[in-house]
Order: C-alpha cells, then sequence, then structure tokens
C-alpha cells in the first residue's frame, strides 16, 4: 500500500477523511493525493448547450487544495509525499479511472450524518462509490481519528471466494503490522459445517504466514453478532467484502435506527469484488477529462 487517494469538496467530513489519511500515509509512508472534481455547470442558451467558464474557479479550488497539502505537509514535519489535483467531472463517473491511471491502493472518504457509520453511508457519494469501485475504500465517520491501526475485524460470509478479498486486506494490514480477525456470524437458523470447513482450511493453507485468528460467532442475525464482537473487542477497523451477496447490501435496504450497531467511531474498509488490476478500462483522453492542475 503505497499510494492513497482522497476525494474532498472541503466540507468538514472530507477534511476529517484527509487528516486521517495523512496520519495512515505517515505511518507506512508512500504518497498521499487529493483531488477535488469540478462539474461542469452547462447552461441552456437558444436551443445550444453551452458550457460556462470554470477557470477562475478551477484555480480558486487548486490554491484551497494546495494550501490544505502544505498545511498537512508542516503538520508531520514534511515527512509525507502530497499532490493536490483538480480535474472536471463527476466524481462517481471518474474517479475509478481516475485510481487506475495513478495505481491507486486505497481511497479514503468521509462520512455524514446520524450517529451509525452506515446510516451515514446510505445515499451519499461514499455509499455510492464504494458499490463501484475498483480498489479498497475507507469510509471514515466524521470523528474519527488516526492513532494507529493495531487491528482489523473481517466480516466474512464464508460464502465467496475469500481469497479475492483477503488478499487486498492483508495488503493493507501488513505495512501497519496489524492483526486481522476472520469473524464469521452464523445464524441460529443457517449452519452448514461442511462448506465452512472447506473454506477455513483454504484460508489456512493460502495464509499461514499472516497475522490473523478467525471466530466463528452463533448469533441470531449477523449484525448483532458484529455489534458484539465489535463491542468486546475494539478493532480499530472493520473490513467487509462488496459483492452480489454483500450483507453490506442488506444493510443498506434495512432500517437500522433501532440498532446499536456501529456507534463508536470505527472507519468502514470496503473491499470490491473486482479490482482494476483485474479490469480493463477504456483510458479517457486529457480532452475528455482535462486536468486542471
Amino acid at each position: 500500500m503505497k499510494t492513497i487517494l482522497v476525494p474532498t469538496d472541503f466540507s468538514k467530513n472530507a477534511t476529517n477523511a484527509l487528516n486521517y489519511a495523512a496520519g495512515l500515509i505517515n505511518q507506512i509512508g508512500g504518497e498521499l493525493i487529493m483531488v477535488h472534481f469540478i462539474e461542469l455547470p452547462v447552461t441552456p442558451l437558444d436551443g445550444a448547450m453551452i458550457v460556462t467558464p470554470v477557470a477562475q474557479l478551477a484555480e480558486e479550488y487548486h490554491q484551497e487544495l494546495t494550501q490544505q497539502a502544505d498545511t498537512l505537509a508542516k503538520q508531520f514535519s514534511g515527512n509525507i509525499k502530497i499532490k493536490a489535483q483538480c480535474r472536471f467531472g463527476d466524481l462517481l463517473t471518474n474517479l475509478n479511472i481516475l485510481i487506475k491511471n495513478y495505481n491507486i491502493d486505497l481511497v479514503v472518504m468521509g462520512t455524514k450524518g446520524a450517529s451509525n457509520v452506515l446510516y451515514k453511508l446510505v445515499g451519499t457519494n461514499t455509499a455510492d462509490f464504494i458499490k463501484i469501485a475498483n480498489c479498497p475504500v475507507l469510509a471514515v465517520p466524521d470523528k474519527a481519528q488516526f492513532t494507529g491501526i493495531n487491528q482489523i475485524a473481517y466480516a466474512s460470509d464464508f460464502e465467496s471466494e475469500e481469497s479475492i478479498f483477503l488478499q487486498q486486506l492483508f495488503a493493507f494490514a501488513e505495512p501497519l503490522q496489524a492483526e486481522v480477525a476472520i469473524i464469521n456470524i452464523i445464524p441460529e437458523r443457517h449452519l452448514n459445517i461442511f462448506s465452512d470447513n472447506h473454506v477455513l482450511r483454504e484460508i489456512k493453507l493460502q495464509y499461514a504466514d499472516k497475522k490473523y485468528s478467525i471466530a466463528q460467532i452463533q448469533e441470531g442475525d449477523v449484525l448483532t453478532g458484529i455489534n458484539e464482537f465489535v463491542a468486546e473487542t475494539h478493532p480499530d477497523v472493520l473490513a467487509v467484502s462488496i459483492h452480489a451477496r454483500s450483507f453490506l447490501e442488506d444493510i443498506f435496504h434495512k432500517s437500522i435506527s433501532k440498532s446499536l450497531f456501529y456507534q463508536v467511531q470505527l472507519p468502514l474498509l470496503a473491499l470490491p469484488e473486482r479490482t482494476y488490476w483485474q479490469s480493463v478500462f477504456k483510458p479517457v483522453t486529457q480532452a475528455q477529462n482535462p486536468l486542471v492542475k
């Protein structure tokens, strides 16, 4: 993990995510890239579509990015490498392209809203991007501060090809020397020992040299089981896999107003099923997506 990308809209939540990412990159080394996307406003005039000039606005945004970068560099005594960019276009359309072009290892984004990090994600750019991201995304709650990452809890349903996600997870954990706690919540109404034993055996064979533990917990429902594990062990980050059968999708479509899930300020690491190094994207020319600075 050498390059971290932080999209920002200069909001309080985005700035907090930027500070968290700076602390992370200060610990592991590498490069931090800040980016602000400028959506080009289009105004109809006599039936024609005219793009409103944005050069001055783009320059102002870039100056603000540069000021934030300078502030962070001073805060960490010049020990972190930071770049600041503005790009034209919307975030959801263009962020994956930028990730691939710059070989990004991790995207860090802020969350906002209620007292619950998953509730915060619903309906936000962070939630929308997590569903289509081509690299791991760390969603940082608005009050979370980076104080080191020593333990990562990874919630798995053991119903998918785990190696896809574990490779990404250990790539995140190893530079931090963090231990991974793999947790599998088994609903009381469902128990498939044969399938689970197969997955456990594969994990032990492939990752014998990694720092991890495995816990299988029988509980009435997945959310309750994860919530109890988090409350008891106090991990620094919770990781989840994003795939067609991801329990995270169920959470997005459930009412969780009565749940105590994630009332702690716990960052969420979302691991995609398909990363950009496994995919082929059509390159975008500078004319299609010009770089301002």
